[in-house]
Order: C-alpha cells, then structure tokens, then sequence
C-alpha cells in the first residue's frame, strides 16, 4: 500500500490523525501547513501528544471528507454521484 511504500522513506512522516489549523496556499498548491497533533494518540518520534507543527510538504492527503478543509483552501468543488 501506499503508506508502507511512504513509511520506508526517511523522508516520510505520518501524521495521523491530525488537524491542519493554518495553510500557506499558492498558485502551485499548498506551500505549508500548520497541524495540531492529537493529545490521545501515538505522534511521530520526535514530537508530543498536543504539540503545534509547521510542515512543508510535497504532497497532503485531505482524507477529510466531504466537507474537507483541505479541498475548499485549495478552491477545489466537490462533485456529487447517485
């Protein structure tokens, strides 16, 4: 799967679950986010439970949702199916 491809790259940390509080957004797409990380769930080595993380990513995953943060910074519309 694509996390455990993900997972064996150095350069790769998951954040799960987490909240995007703030978003850097360009013409190219998101330049960084801001994440609050859980208080209840195992975090990434390095980091605490609550802690405020500002992230430059090269890729984000908004698996938020219909209603997703993440789709309307980047002023993506979301399509309906029957």
């Amino acid at each position: 799967t694509f996390l455990k491809l993900a997972a064996s790259n150095s350069n790769y940390t998951l954040f799960r679950p987490a909240r995007a509080r703030e978003f850097d957004v360009g013409p190219e797409g998101i330049h960084s986010l801001t994440l609050k990380l859980p208080e209840d769930h195992p975090v990434p080595d390095g980091f605490h439970p609550g802690q405020t993380v500002t992230i430059t990513p090269r890729l984000v995953v908004g698996a938020d949702g219909r209603g997703s943060r993440v789709r309307d910074v980047m002023g993506l519309q979301a399509e309906a199916h029957e």
